[in-house]
């Protein structure tokens, strides 16, 4: 396949468009990963956290609210207090199947919310059989007896499995922390190589082209300007196999033809004004009288026919001059020797007119040649403006490829968007927690105050004291659990900070990618300006062939004056037949002509 310049040009572009689609690519890919585990660390992560704490922070209230049954005497309360009850295990159900929901039917979370569900299940069934019976017949010792003996157990299992259930999606999420910033720090690294190696590949193509193209056509504008100042011996370097090659080519072709026809054209005009001037002094010479004048001969061509005649016609006027001497006397002689000179002089006007035909000819050959030269000189201007056509195509793959690094840049910017949306959702969950927090705090300052009321009532608070101490262990557990998922949301609004200044870092890369692409636009601007140079010499090199062209037309326009010229001596050679008749009466006026000229 031939290496054209548009060829190189393209290939260079196609490669630095398949890296840069190869970054996009690869950064859609890790982009979609990433997304994939921001979403699973909020849908199964933060949001799943928040459902099972809710879930153990209800079921110790439900609990608590049982203790609080079992002080109360009151049945009015007792309702009021089941009613709670009887909510706060509804939001509790809803909270479990809120988490299940979250998991596929073959996740092992399922399996745990199962068992869970079935302790929460055997409190209730308990709490319904043995604890309420006794605390709506204010046997307030024996309900919280039944409470700390028969529905710890089953409650001590459920709320382990729902710590436990907690720690391993806490850990889960950090997994899936740990792997999206893995993913974006390899994303990072690897756009960051990917986009240096392709702006220094661009650079090294770019700069490559823009060297060849135009040391080879400043080489060829300089032996163009060294043959215009007379260099004429100065070719262009025709290395290579494209249309700086076949410029080269074609502009040397030009040159050797333009040459030959200069040395042709300056040895003929040389030799045609030689021959003129001696043509020229003879015929004066014989105008003034000397007909002993003598003409070298030729040996060949138009000229050496015309000098031919010029002899000739030199030798009749002595041969007339010596005759109107000699038979004066004679005029009836003389005039028909005249009529038979006429005659002569009449074939020699025919053959002058071949001669000049020829001479016609041989012009309109050089004119032909002058016009393909000119030709070749329009086809070295037709190969420049293909090349600047080639350069701005050049041109326009740089702004598509400004273009789609523009677009890479607008989707690194929608994941920072939806980076700092998570990070926003992440301090929402925190202010939950803090509020959380505050709740257990208030909890443990009403169990605290409970227990201290409780033993100034001494042995009647003794149930209401259990209740107060289980309120203090369940508030405990609140804030536990809140500190964790404290911990959980810093590390996630790391992360997220993290992530946002490595996409900030990737807008950094493609900017600078598309700086240096830009910067190779700007070298293809350059040698564009260097290619219309060129054009513009070999625009120049057509108007001095078309000049040359004009010039010849010149000559063959003269040549065919000449060739009018020579029938008019033919037709004037007729005459003087006629005018042979006519000398009886000028026989007088013959002798006095013949004693002008020197034989």
């Amino acid at each position: 396949m031939r290496a054209t310049v548009g060829t190189k040009i393209g290939a260079a572009f196609a490669a630095i468009t398949i890296v840069l689609a190869g970054i996009a690519s690869y950064s859609a890919l890790r982009h979609e990963l990433v997304d994939a585990r921001i979403e699973l660390i909020y849908t199964r992560g933060a949001t799943v956290t928040q459902d099972l704490g809710r879930a153990a922070t209800l079921l110790q209230r439900a609990r608590s609210r049982s203790f609080f049954h079992a002080a109360t005497s009151d049945p009015a309360e007792m309702e009021r207090i089941e009613r709670e009850i009887a909510d706060i295990e509804r939001d509790l159900d809803a909270a479990l199947a809120a988490v299940e929901r979250k998991f596929p039917d073959d996740d092992v979370t399922r399996v745990h919310l199962a068992g869970i569900r079935q302790n929460v299940q055997s409190y209730r069934d308990i709490r319904a059989s043995d604890v309420l019976p006794l605390s709506r017949a204010n046997d307030q010792q024996g309900a919280i007896r039944a409470m700390l003996a028969r529905t710890r157990p089953p409650f001590d299992r459920a709320n382990d499995a729902l710590d436990a259930l907690i720690s391993a999606n806490i850990e889960r999420t950090r997994r899936l922390h740990d792997e999206a910033r893995g993913a974006l720090g390899e994303a990072r690294r690897v756009s960051l190589v990917a986009s240096l190696a392709a702006a220094v590949m661009a650079l090294v193509l770019a700069t490559w082209l823009s060297r060849n193209i135009s040391r080879r056509l400043g080489g060829l504008a300089e032996v163009a300007d060294q043959i215009a100042r007379g260099a004429r011996h100065r070719r262009a370097d025709v290395a290579g196999g494209d249309e700086i090659a076949d410029l080269a080519r074609s502009f040397n072709a030009m040159t050797d033809e333009l040459g030959a026809n200069l040395d042709e054209q300056r040895e003929a005009g040389e030799a045609l004004r030689t021959t003129v001037a001696e043509y020229g002094a003879f015929v004066d010479r014989i105008a003034h009288g000397d007909l002993t004048a003598t003409l070298p001969e030729l040996d060949d061509g138009t000229m050496a026919t015309l000098g031919d005649n010029l002899r000739a016609m030199a030798a009749s006027l002595r041969q007339i001059t010596v005759n109107v001497d000699e038979t004066v006397q004679a005029l009836t002689a003389a005039t028909a020797e005249i009529s038979s000179t006429a005659q002569e002089q009449s074939t020699s006007a025919t053959e002058s007119a071949a001669a000049v035909t020829e001479t016609v000819t041989t012009v309109e050959q050089a004119t032909r040649t002058a016009q393909r030269t000119a030709e070749g000189a329009q086809v070295v201007a037709n190969g420049a403006r293909q090349t600047i056509d080639a350069s701005n195509a050049g041109r326009g793959a740089v702004d598509r490829t400004v273009g789609a690094m523009h677009g890479v840049k607008r989707q690194v910017d929608a994941i920072a968007t939806r980076i700092l949306g998570l990070s926003e959702q992440a301090q929402a969950v925190g202010q939950i927690v803090t509020t959380v927090n505050d709740i257990a705090e208030q909890s443990n300052l009403l169990a605290l105050n409970a227990a201290i009321e409780a033993a100034r009532a001494g042995e009647h608070g003794r149930g209401f004291a259990v209740v107060a101490q289980e309120v203090r262990n369940l508030a405990e557990q609140s804030k536990r659990a809140t500190a964790e998922i404290r911990v959980i949301l810093n590390d996630i609004q790391k992360s997220t900070a993290a992530a946002v200044l490595a996409t900030e870092e990737g807008n950094k890369a493609v900017l600078a990618a598309v700086e240096r692409v830009q910067e190779a636009g700007e070298r293809l601007d350059d040698l564009s300006s260097t290619i219309h140079g060129a054009a513009d010499a070999a625009a120049k090199i057509v108007a001095a062939a078309e000049q040359q062209v004009t010039g010849m037309g010149q000559i063959s326009r003269a040549m065919h004056s000449i060739d009018q010229a020579t029938s008019q001596t033919a037709e004037g050679t007729r005459q003087v037949e006629r005018a042979a008749h006519d000398l009886e009466s000028l026989a007088a006026k013959l002798r006095e002509a013949a004693a002008h000229y020197r034989t």
